[in-house]
């Protein structure tokens, strides 16, 4: 394995150049054999560390969890469209890169709309973000920290988790590395052809990932700013040039793709948290600033003590500038590009659209445990425990037990053999789309959805839960649960629904539940109506089952 990650390496990064062999004893020897031994089994650790990141990934992969809210709405643009039309704006309120749509498309076209398929191009990315998360910090930090950033990265749970999922997150991370590692040759390299291959890498990158711009900004201000220091004007006008081919690519992705994406109010007001504060103002924007650390630290870094591990990776990080300035600029300044454009207002810098940012929290934990290890090797033992400590026990209780948003096709499985002719089945609002894409699975086809609103919001269908039942028998799915959605929704609901119907069964499978009512029997008790949901309406689907269809994998192809 470790030749493997070599190999991978060496393609895109040359080795450094050997020490000339001494023509003394022996004990000259001692030192580079020494050196050369370490080196060695460092590379098996991080061999180890590979096989283990990517076994967590692929057994999550295997468990084949059901689609959750935001996965079924990206997964309808993908089997409903052509190629052609993944590059309009997607329905669903949803927004993805054109080049990761299309390898989905591709998956789904030769592999067929399931799962599996649908997860592919995420797990690929996931572990081999693994791998290049090594190779960069190799390149920075030398051998053995290299192997502990890997860890960072392979034990993360937001990394694990967008590795298994139907999102483009595990692609923004494995591109961003691509781009870093891509800028670390050119800064090593005297050849022109590095360079252009960083720009030629980026031009595609900024198709394929929305933060590679970001990334790309961050390594050609590095790039520019080492050229400066060397007063090497002809490499300065390479990598403008260079700089030119991506930005060119990316003016065309913004003019035809995200542009629309750029500009939706929904998008924006979802992502707020993500962006500086607005109005732009000297006190709100330096405690944001001043918070962002600590914010990408617990997620999508999921260390513990977010605050006090943002200081020792900071640490971390401010050692490896004095020792490499050039390469931990190539590292670093991209996060800074980040934080530019949420001060702008044009990118999220926060959970899930930051996990690109990765690298930079593993880089800084493995510099930090490194300079602890040159004060006392106890001491790095204390700050590696510390800081790893949270993403070991996280990776131990996702082991064997795969993280579940809703596990609605398990429960329409069940709800189909207890479905009566005549028999009506609604679904929660953030379960719909999850339900008509296991529809022609599962045989259990969705009539109604189910929205309730905050106080005061606009509620759009039926009101008169008895008027749509028509006397009949419903039964009521919900699964997921919105983050923006009321505490206690789920008991809400039902207890709308007991004021005009009777509770004859219920099923429930992990972080999802179908309840059966009778609307021709009288309620069992009159509950009153929760006000804090504001209204609760039914309204038809307005979906078609377009998803996964019978057999055991789902053989059909995308409609």
């Amino acid at each position: 394995m470790g030749a493997t990650i070599d190999t991978v390496t060496e393609t895109l990064l040359p080795r450094a150049p050997r020490a000339p062999r001494s023509i003394g004893g022996a004990g000259e020897l001692a030192g580079p054999a020494a050196r050369r031994q370490s080196a060695r089994w460092a590379e098996r650790a991080a061999a180890a560390v590979f096989v283990v990141g990517s076994a967590v990934r692929i057994e999550q992969f295997m468990w084949r969890r059901s689609l959750w809210l935001d996965e079924a709405l990206v997964t309808a643009n993908i089997a409903q469209r052509s190629f052609g039309g993944l590059l309009r704006p997607l329905s669903g309120q949803q927004g993805a890169p054109v080049g990761w749509l299309w390898a989905e498309r591709a998956a789904v076209i030769g592999l067929g709309n399931n799962e599996y398929s649908l997860r592919l191009v995420p797990l690929a990315a996931g572990i081999a973000a693994i791998a290049l998360a090594w190779a960069v910090a190799r390149h920075v930090l030398g051998p053995w920290p290299a192997a502990l950033a890997a860890a960072v990265i392979a034990l993360s749970p937001s990394a694990i988790r967008y590795s298994v999922e139907v999102k483009q997150y595990s692609s923004d991370l494995a591109i961003g590395l691509v781009v870093v590692l891509l800028a670390l040759r050119a800064g090593a390299s005297r050849s022109r052809s590095s360079v252009w291959g960083w720009g030629i890498a980026g031009a595609v990158a900024v198709w394929c990932a929305h933060p590679a711009v970001l990334v790309l900004a961050g390594t050609a201000a590095a790039l520019a700013l080492g050229a400066v220091a060397r007063g090497d004007g002809e490499r300065l006008r390479l990598i403008g040039q260079a700089s030119a081919l991506w930005l060119a690519s990316f003016v065309v992705d913004w003019l035809a793709v995200l542009r629309g994406l750029g500009h939706d109010p929904f998008l924006h007001l979802y992502w707020k948290a993500g962006f500086a504060p607005r109005p732009l103002a000297p006190v709100s924007l330096g405690l944001w600033l001043a918070r962002t650390p600590a914010r990408l630290v617990h997620d999508p870094g999921s260390l513990p003590l977010s605050w006090v591990a943002a200081a020792v990776i900071a640490a971390g990080l401010a050692a490896t500038v004095a020792r490499r300035p050039a390469e931990a600029a190539v590292v670093v300044l991209p996060v800074l590009a980040g934080v530019d454009a949420a001060v702008l207002g044009s990118y999220p810098l926060l959970g899930r659209t930051a996990l690109w940012t990765l690298p930079v929290i593993a880089v800084g934990v493995a510099a930090a445990i490194q300079v602890a290890g040159r004060a006392r090797p106890t001491l790095a033992v204390a700050v590696a425990a510390a800081l790893l400590a949270g993403p070991v026990l996280a990776v131990g209780r996702v082991a064997h037990d795969p993280t579940t948003w809703s596990d609605m096709r398990p429960l329409l499985q069940a709800v189909r053999p207890n479905l009566r002719p005549g028999d009506l089945v609604w679904a929660h609002s953030g379960d719909t789309p999850t339900a008509a894409y296991y529809a022609v699975a599962t045989g259990v086809v969705v009539s109604s959805t189910v929205d309730d609103d905050l106080p005061g919001g606009a509620c759009a269908g039926t009101g008169d839960l008895n008027a749509v039942a028509r006397g009949q028998r419903v039964w009521f799915v919900y699964g997921y649960r919105a983050s923006t959605a009321p505490a206690g929704e789920q008991r809400a609901l039902e207890d709308v629904f007991a004021s005009s119907a009777r509770l004859v069964a219920r099923i429930t499978r992990p972080q999802a539940t179908a309840t059966l009512w009778d609307f021709g029997a009288p309620p069992a008790v009159h509950p009153p109506v929760p006000a804090h949901l504001g209204c609760v309406a039914v309204s038809p689907v307005g979906v078609h089952p377009t998803g996964l269809t019978s057999g055991p994998f789902g053989s059909g192809h995308p409609t």
